[in-house]
C-alpha cells in the first residue's frame, strides 16, 4: 500500500511540474530571492517555483533589484510571476530611477504578468517596487523573454470604426467671428433647451479620455459601468502617457 501511495504521490508532483513548465514563459528566468530588494524579505512558499518568493508589506519599497542581463535585445517582454500588485517597474539610468510601466492586476495567487519594455529602459538596472495595494505583495520569478507578435498593436488598416463615425453632424458650422475691439463689456444669461437637438457629434469625434479603466478594481466598479453604459461611446481612449514607449520601436 505504501508503494502505491508513494507512485501515486510522485505522478501528481510530476503532473504538476508539467503544468508549471508549460505555464512558464521562455527566456531568461531569474529567481526573485536571488535579487531581493534592500528592504524586502524571502520568504518560504511551496507554490513559488524555487520553494521561495520575495514578499514586502511596505508601499512603495522594492521588491527586487536585478543587474540587467547582457545580450538582451533592443526590444524585449518582461515577464513577472508575482501574486498582489500593483507594481512599478523602473529602470536605473546613469544613477537615476526612471518609471516606464505599471502592473495593476492583484491576483491572490501566483500569476505572470507581462509588460513590453525596451534594453534602454532597463538601464543598468531593473527595479519593481511593489505599490499601494494594502496587502502584503510578492514576486517569485521574472523572466526577459522575445517579444511576443500578439503585444504589438494592430495595423492602421485593421482598425473599424462604427458606421455612425462617418455619418456627419446636420449642425450648422458657422464661419468664426471676431470680436468688435469697441465692443463693452455685456453680462448675459444663457439657458439649454435639452429636448431640443440641432446636430449630432459623430464618432469620430466623441469619445471618453479614461485612465482608471487600467486598474481591474477600478474597472470592475458596478457605478463606472452604468456610467459607461450610459455614454455610449463607441471609442475609449486610454488616457496613459507611457503606452507610446511600450508600443512604438522608437
Amino acid at each position: 500500500m505504501k508503494s502505491c501511495l508513494c507512485k501515486v504521490s510522485i505522478l501528481l508532483l510530476s503532473l504538476v511540474s508539467v503544468a508549471l513548465a508549460a505555464d512558464e514563459p521562455v527566456g531568461l528566468k531569474l529567481e526573485a530571492e536571488a535579487h531581493r530588494g534592500s528592504d524586502s524579505q524571502i520568504v518560504d512558499d511551496a507554490d513559488a517555483s524555487g520553494g521561495k518568493a520575495v514578499s514586502n508589506s511596505k508601499a512603495w519599497q522594492p521588491l527586487v533589484s536585478i543587474d540587467t542581463p547582457d545580450g538582451l535585445a533592443d526590444s524585449l517582454t518582461l515577464h513577472i510571476r508575482h501574486k498582489g500588485g500593483p507594481l512599478l517597474l523602473k529602470g536605473v539610468i546613469d544613477g537615476e530611477q526612471k518609471e516606464f510601466a505599471q502592473v495593476w492586476d492583484q491576483p491572490t495567487k501566483w500569476k505572470w504578468s507581462r509588460v513590453n519594455a525596451t534594453k534602454a529602459q532597463l538601464g543598468q538596472t531593473l527595479m519593481i517596487i511593489r505599490g499601494d495595494g494594502g496587502a502584503e505583495i510578492g514576486i517569485d520569478a521574472v523572466v526577459f523573454g522575445e517579444p511576443s507578435s500578439a503585444d504589438k498593436p494592430q495595423a492602421a488598416g485593421d482598425l473599424t470604426l462604427p458606421e455612425s463615425a462617418t455619418v456627419k453632424s446636420n449642425a450648422t458650422e458657422l464661419p468664426p467671428q471676431s470680436p468688435r475691439a469697441d465692443a463693452a463689456p455685456l453680462n448675459v444669461s444663457l439657458s439649454i433647451d435639452w429636448s431640443k437637438t440641432i446636430g449630432e457629434v459623430p464618432a469620430a469625434m466623441w469619445s471618453v479620455n479614461d485612465y482608471e479603466i487600467l486598474n481591474p478594481k477600478d474597472a470592475a466598479n458596478v457605478g463606472f459601468n452604468q456610467r459607461l453604459a450610459d455614454l455610449k461611446s463607441p471609442i475609449i481612449r486610454i488616457h496613459r502617457g507611457s503606452f507610446p514607449n511600450e508600443w512604438l520601436d522608437e
